[in-house]
């Protein structure tokens, strides 16, 4: 009777060991840290490991420590629309921000966007990557 509660009990502590050393920690993030809205629509972390918030009001870089936030400024380097519907970065390390007006590309560089040209009425149905089909 003796060992088999000294086996429970090792058993028990065990378990509460791996639980306490699993611990995962969490931020939130709100308008106050800088987020463009509370309202956060897409979530994607690109290859450099940066957490990137598509918002109604912008898009956010967060790198662990500092938030910056990137919105339409009525030129030709910046988002095309604050409205964020979806991210997608593709399989040759490019950032995608599809806005409510088009889809953008992020240059890591100069941390500027360039306007994807697309022919007709843009009507977003969700980001994906699909393999080139060779002719």
């Amino acid at each position: 009777m003796r060992s088999s509660s000294f086996y429970i009990f090792g058993i028990l502590f065990f378990l509460s060991f791996i639980g306490i050393a699993q611990n995962t920690h969490f931020n939130n993030f709100n308008r106050e840290d800088g987020l463009a809205s509370n309202f956060v629509r897409v979530i994607s972390q690109d290859n450099y490991g940066y957490m990137w918030f598509g918002t109604d009001n912008g898009l956010n870089r967060y790198d662990g420590i500092n938030m910056d936030t990137f919105r339409n400024n009525n030129d030709t380097h910046s988002l095309s629309h604050n409205y964020i519907k979806d991210i997608l970065q593709t399989t040759k390390g490019k950032l995608l921000a599809c806005t409510s007006k088009g889809v953008d590309i992020f240059n890591y560089k100069t941390s500027t966007f360039e306007a994807i040209n697309l022919n007709g009425d843009f009507d977003y149905k969700g980001m994906v990557e699909t393999p080139k089909k060779e002719v």
